[in-house]
């Protein structure tokens, strides 16, 4: 395991070393328990033709948060799904209104300057959806953490979504120009916004991340994807050129598996390093991991999600939240009765732009 502590937040070398911390995280979901919530979750979905997915997502969230405890209290989940549901009608509703008002205004024009509009429209179009869809992520984010508690203190999620929408929206055609080879700098741009912002109570989570000490990382496995990527277009090039659907289908999902292996071999370096640059008040953070676990992890991950067609994404979830509790340990500690409730205010409705676009 790489050494971070070469990074910590904390420059001055005269302050002496952080005290152990008695601080603990626990995750104590049960799998049996959980696949039956999961299962009628799945079920509903079928009957109700994909309308209880809000509230499957509620009741999931429900036991992923209140089986997570920091020093033995749980974690609470406190959205429902109607306010999930009531979100997204309202977005449907702002969207297909604005669709209605490019389609109108079109049909007002005819010829030469039809065509301009279209081009006008479309142009505006996708800029438009960009942007939607950072504001989308995190107006997510601002949702669930107001809806988190422990010891009955609320979270928050502040900051500006408008304002990392313009940003989000902006690296990402960045991104796009460098051929994503810029993408530990968008990495840690959205890490650090993140975590700058969240709040439980008063009490302040920071992030200093920066994207230097992952580079490295991230081009080895740019270097192996292309070995990956040629080996497995070279062996499946004589049944790619018979056009039939199984190979095709074949290809992709080799493709996606060798994706799953690298983007664990990433992750490997990416979170114990970001992690620790994360601070909670004076609580430090350390993640132990090793790149084979990591691409086991994230190969499982995507097996239970390309088989399941989705509809097994919850058991990613507590993949996660029992990897993250057993791999992370806190340095430092805090006085937890000075973390107040928080004076933010909270949205009335959770997820619609989010749900809209598939995101977050």
């Amino acid at each position: 395991m790489p050494d971070y502590s070469q990074y910590a937040q904390t420059k001055n070398d005269s302050e002496p070393e952080q005290e152990e911390s008695n601080h603990t995280i626990e995750f104590v979901g049960d799998m049996v328990e959980f696949r039956t919530i999961v299962l009628k979750n799945i079920l509903l979905m079928i009957v109700t033709l994909g309308i209880y997915r809000f509230w499957a997502k509620t009741n999931v969230r429900r036991y992923i948060w209140s089986h997570t405890l920091f020093d033995s209290e749980p974690f609470e989940y406190t959205g429902t799904g109607k306010e999930i549901f009531l979100g997204f009608v309202i977005v449907l509703v702002i969207l297909g209104s604005i669709v209605g008002l490019f389609a109108f205004l079109i049909n007002l024009l005819s010829g030469a300057g039809q065509i301009a509009l279209i081009a006008l429209l479309v142009f505006g179009g996708y800029i438009t959806a960009g942007f939607l869809v950072g504001v989308a992520i995190y107006r997510a984010k601002v949702y669930r953490m107001s809806r988190t508690r422990w010891r009955g203190i609320r979270g928050a999620q502040v900051g500006s979504s408008m304002d990392f929408g313009v940003s989000f929206f902006l690296r990402a055609i960045l991104l796009s120009l460098t051929a994503n080879l810029i993408y530990p700098s968008f990495d840690k741009f959205n890490w650090n916004y993140d975590y700058k912002n969240k709040r439980i109570g008063k009490g302040r989570f920071s992030s200093l991340a920066e994207s230097g000490p992952v580079y490295g990382r991230f081009f080895l496995c740019v270097f192996i994807g292309v070995i990956l990527f040629s080996a497995i277009s070279y062996f499946m090039s004589s049944l790619l050129l018979s056009n039939t659907l199984g190979a095709e289908i074949l290809y992709y999902v080799l493709i996606l598996l060798a994706l799953s292996v690298l983007k664990g071999l990433y992750n490997a370096r990416r979170l114990p390093y970001f992690i620790s640059q994360l601070k909670f008040n004076d609580l430090g953070m350390q993640f132990d991991t090793s790149s084979s676990e990591m691409m086991k992890f994230e190969f499982i991950n995507f097996v239970i999600i390309i088989f399941s067609l989705g509809l097994a994404a919850p058991f990613v979830q507590f993949r996660w939240a029992n990897l993250i509790a057993n791999r992370l340990e806190f340095s430092g500690n805090i006085d937890v009765a000075q973390i107040t409730q928080s004076p933010e205010e909270e949205p009335r409705f959770g997820e619609g732009l989010a749900e809209a676009f598939d995101v977050g």
